[in-house]
């Protein structure tokens, strides 16, 4: 009999118990430095713990400590994903390593050993051009006032302070000197386009806008951080119009592109089939998968898979199929191509983060029920806090086609479903 996936791998505690908060797939950058983030994102332990090691993720911390130690590689990286595609995440483990890199030591990749470098790390979502940050008795304004007192102290703050009270980029010279003084460093932006399409509007004491110096800070600190050894710049860009911008949003964005595009190196945290290992260690404990179990269930949907080829697509009897299903359990990888794939051309839904939303819900529903595997016919759409997820990015009008043509007693589906019988059924 073939063990329900229910009995071959154990959902997180959380997710068990219905008493996941939705924050734990949304990161943020800032929520981190200022130690208010969720406890998935806030503990470094349990962030690595839960972190899939993807090739991406991986390089990226393999070149930060190569650069650190030996000076080798690119000085300033961009991180490029969709929306949801797992940017700010791959900021945050940058941080856990270098700020707290005793404890998560063991999680670390093979050869990425411990620093202790300045860090400097701003999420513009968090900043009011207006306003700025206050802290330790001293107001910074600008992100170049901010990364002078991040690695600097109040002795680097005061270095900059007239440029930044005055919101006047300081100059690629004075960011080099001071940055050459304060080796090995790294600095983090995250969400920069947001901050910079508000300061856009602020006036200082100039004519210039506010947003508009910011552009020539980004360009005079990508120079002077590509001439220094042992200095990186890691930054974060949307890569498509899936962000769903106007105009403004997307004028700023092709600026910014170019003034990373001169000197930058791309990277992608999470591609292809990764984001099944992605998905199953967010949403599940990896420890607890029993493998053999897990193999006996996909090998024998694969001859099932086999014995009906005729009436399935090619792609169902590859046998490289077979380690997809393998990948992808307790989900049927359609389950996850659809979602990550396809679901993600709607504005709304945030591709991984998304997805984890939506698969964590439709663990809880189904953990009572006896089935070997999770797939897009077993979402339970009678379930409220479900359909409220799926209605949320396709629209309330489908409300009512849900239940006359799936979850109603005389609902279309069913009568399909009767009618196709046992052979339909499978393995269930």
């Amino acid at each position: 009999m073939t063990k329900t996936w229910f009995d071959v791998i154990q959902p997180h505690a959380d997710i068990r118990e219905g008493h996941f908060d939705e924050a734990v797939f949304a990161a943020d950058l800032g929520d981190v430095v200022h130690k208010i983030a969720a406890p998935d994102y806030n503990d470094p332990y349990l962030f690595f713990k839960k972190t899939y090691p993807t090739v991406g993720l991986t390089n990226l911390l393999k070149r930060v400590y190569a650069k650190l130690t030996t000076g080798q590689g690119p000085s300033v990286i961009q991180i490029q994903t969709p929306f949801g595609g797992g940017k700010t995440h791959a900021l945050v483990a940058i941080y856990h390593y270098l700020k707290h890199g005793e404890r998560v030591e063991e999680l670390l990749p093979e050869g990425v050993k411990l620093l202790s470098p300045n860090v400097s790390a701003i999420a513009g979502n968090h900043w009011n051009p207006l306003e700025g940050v206050v802290s330790e008795g001293i107001a910074r304004r600008t992100f170049w006032g901010e990364v002078a007192f991040q690695i600097g102290g109040r002795e680097g703050y005061e270095a900059f302070r007239e440029n930044d009270e005055k919101g006047i980029a300081p100059g690629k010279d004075k960011l080099r000197t001071f940055l050459e003084a304060h080796q090995p460093f790294v600095i983090l932006f995250d969400e920069i386009l947001e901050y910079i399409n508000k300061a856009l509007d602020v006036r200082e004491q100039t004519d210039v806008s506010l947003g508009t110096q910011t552009f020539s800070f980004f360009q005079e600190l990508t120079e002077a951080v590509s001439v220094l050894r042992r200095g990186m710049l890691v930054v974060t860009l949307p890569s498509s119009r899936l962000e769903d911008f106007g105009d403004r949003e997307e004028e700023s964005l092709a600026r910014l592109g170019k003034i990373f595009g001169r000197v930058e190196s791309i990277e992608t945290p999470v591609q292809g089939e990764e984001v099944y290992a992605v998905i199953r260690r967010r949403l599940f404990e990896e420890e607890s998968l029993r493998r053999v179990p897990m193999r006996e269930t996909v090998h024998r949907y694969f001859q099932l898979y086999v014995q009906h080829r005729e009436d399935l697509p090619a792609k169902a009897r590859d046998p490289n199929y077979r380690e997809k299903m393998e990948m992808a359990y307790p989900f049927h990888p359609d389950l996850l191509d659809i979602l990550y794939e396809k679901w993600s051309t709607f504005p709304s839904f945030q591709r991984t983060r998304g997805v984890l939303r939506l698969l964590s819900l439709v663990v809880h529903a189904l953990k009572e029920r006896e089935l070997p595997y999770i797939t897009l016919a077993d979402f339970d759409l009678a379930n409220q806090e479900v359909r409220r997820e799926l209605l949320k990015h396709i629209g309330p009008e489908y409300d009512s086609v849900i239940a006359a043509d799936v979850t109603a007693e005389e609902a279309g589906a069913r009568k399909v479903d009767g009618e196709l019988g046992a052979a339909y059924q499978g393995l269930r």
